[in-house]
């Protein structure tokens, strides 16, 4: 029997398609054992939760779900695995660029107060993780009575930019390194204005 020739599709990604707008599509080698090609022969795959990431200078392919081979045995494959792609080191480049890129664009919406983009709350996984897993500095807060320069040297001893107000245990508000800066400019301005 001859072997087969040409390209077959043996697994696509619909709801990605549809949740997600592809701006670039790449193609890429995949590192497989033998009983995983003959188990995408058979065309049986699911990629719908895989993603792709770089780690160390390597592209890998994480929670694609390729079945054991039928008639594989003791030489079987795990189903879901870290699975090695095959990118020439200048696309590897050019995707850490354009991520460090989209990156730098999330902390800026997020720094400037814009509304959470889809693709970045998809990116960080929201349904998965805690908020203590967000929270990176301690949790520093002050009394609506504490003057200004010691709402200063919290952020300075805790090298924080905001402080978290409270009033008999309950938030109030918050003030951030902005708001302290614009007090004593005010109050320079106050101090220069001809009398």
């Amino acid at each position: 029997m001859p072997r087969e020739r040409g390209e077959k599709v043996v697994a696509t990604n619909r709801r990605a398609r549809h949740e997600y707008t592809i701006e670039k599509t790449y193609e890429a080698g995949l590192v497989l054992t033998g009983t995983e090609v003959k188990s995408l022969r058979q065309g049986r795959a699911n990629i719908s939760d895989g993603y792709a990431y770089i780690n160390g200078g390597e592209a890998f392919l994480d929670a694609v779900h390729i079945p054991e081979y039928s008639q594989g045995h003791w030489t079987n494959h795990a189903s879901k695995r870290i699975r090695k792609l095959l990118l020439d080191s200048r696309r590897l480049r050019l995707f850490g660029k354009e991520f460090q890129s989209r990156r730098a664009q999330w902390l800026r919406m997020l720094a400037e107060g814009e509304p959470l983009a889809p693709d970045f709350l998809a990116a960080i996984g929201v349904d998965q993780r805690h908020v203590r897993d967000l929270v990176r500095l301690p949790i520093v807060s002050a009394g609506e009575e504490a003057s200004v320069a010691d709402l200063v040297d919290l952020m300075l001893e805790h090298s924080i930019k905001r402080v978290l107000i409270l009033r008999e245990g309950k938030l109030v508000g918050v003030v951030s390194r902005a708001d302290v800066l614009r007090t004593v400019l005010e109050h320079v301005e106050s101090l220069l204005e001809p009398i």
